[in-house]
């Protein structure tokens, strides 16, 4: 499955016919709503894209991989909204596994919400609701994406999202989980870098209380974020990071 999306690798020589290093990036960007693009030189990934119906066109943004965190969530199962980056129709993932496509280290992490209904008889009744957050890794850089949770994150949750260089966070969100279990997370993680995404405006009172709650200073809000592999790692301090959302 990782030879799906081949392109031709050029090698980069300098004077003396020596290989030279190219620097290795990804770019991110926030589409708008629960949705958002991670772009590398090998592949670009679309985490949730939302249903046209409900939340209006995405303008068919191109992608190799499609990650959706609840299937059949109109904020998560719109995949007929987004177009071919290559010529093959886009890869989809709803469920917890490991994967890897087109250089593309992919695991899903399960996450279950037990809700009580009741019936007509007046007794409960306990469904599970099951989510996928996402951990992956693309231009030696890691990303973990906390779209799908509904808790704190228990210890193998932890084991594997404390390797992530890079958060990003819905805040906001319906499904999203209360941002005081998304600032322990999110500190118990450490990443060097943290994008929050899903509210309504930067002065959302949920992100402004995520935001104050680490003391640390915010960038200027760009259209999209490139992260170099020197731009994270344990002795970089934490950054947050605004992004404006393409459809707004």
């Amino acid at each position: 499955a990782s030879d799906v999306y081949k392109r031709q690798r050029y090698i980069v020589l300098d004077y003396d016919g020596n290989r030279l290093k190219t620097r290795c990036h990804v770019e991110i960007s926030w589409i708008g709503h629960s949705s958002v693009r991670i772009r590398g030189r090998e592949a670009t990934v679309i985490i949730d894209p939302w249903d046209k119906k409900t939340f209006g066109t995405m303008s068919r943004p191109k992608a190799h991989l499609i990650l959706n965190s609840r299937s059949g969530d109109p904020l998560s199962s719109g995949n007929d909204q987004v177009a071919p980056a290559g010529n093959q129709t886009p890869i989809v993932f709803d469920r917890p596994g490991e994967y890897e496509i087109s250089g593309v280290q992919v695991e899903g992490y399960k996450t279950s919400e037990s809700t009580a209904e009741t019936d007509a008889d007046s007794e409960p009744i306990q469904a599970v609701v099951d989510g996928t957050s996402w951990f992956i890794k693309l231009e030696g850089i890691s990303i973990g994406i906390l779209s799908g949770l509904k808790h704190a994150l228990p210890t193998t949750g932890k084991g594997l999202f404390t390797n992530a260089d890079v958060i990003l966070c819905p805040i906001g969100l319906a499904e999203a989980i209360p941002q005081e279990i998304m600032v322990k997370t999110v500190r118990e993680i450490n990443p060097s870098v943290v994008i929050p995404y899903g509210y309504d405006s930067e002065e959302d009172e949920n992100l402004t209380a995520f935001v104050g709650a680490f003391g640390s200073s915010v960038s200027d809000t760009v259209d999209s974020l490139t992260i170099a592999s020197k731009d994270v790692g344990p002795d970089i301090s934490l950054q947050i990071h605004y992004l404006q959302a393409k459809l707004s």
